[in-house]
Formats: C-alpha cells, structure tokens, sequence
C-alpha cells in the first residue's frame, strides 16, 4: 500500500536530477528542494537510493497526512 511522503533535501535540483525524479512533486525554497509522492516501502528505499547515488544531502523524510478520499484512502 502506498503512503504519501515528502523528502527533503539541501539545495536545489538541477534539470538532470528532477527529470530522475519525474512524475513526482518537485518543489523548490529556502534552501531545499521538497519531492512528494505517494510510495510503498520498495519504491521509498528506491527514491532514497537516488538521493543517496546523486550526493545529495537527506535532511528528512516525513510522512505526510491523508486527508480523507485523497490518494487512495
């Protein structure tokens, strides 16, 4: 089942990097670069071994409340 998270990362994404993270929310500000999606744990540890193989750095990973009716609740 997937859950929706937000990972956050120092810096910004550069055009190669968030074409890796495509079809997933990608925001940018104050110094971090925000992506969102809905993940089940495979696909979690995938988009952090992205972040990891990409040298940036991991400032958190939150899971974020559902609302109710929103992404497969």
């Amino acid at each position: 089942m997937a859950t929706r998270y937000e990972i956050l990362v120092a810096g910004e994404l550069d055009d190669a990097a968030s074409e890796l993270f495509a079809g997933w929310e990608i925001s940018s500000g104050g110094g971090l670069a925000t992506i969102t999606g809905d993940f089940d744990q495979a696909a979690l540890h995938g988009v952090l071994e992205r972040v990891r193989a990409l040298g940036l750095e991991l400032v958190e990973v939150r899971r974020v409340r559902q609302q109710p009716g929103r992404y497969g609740s």
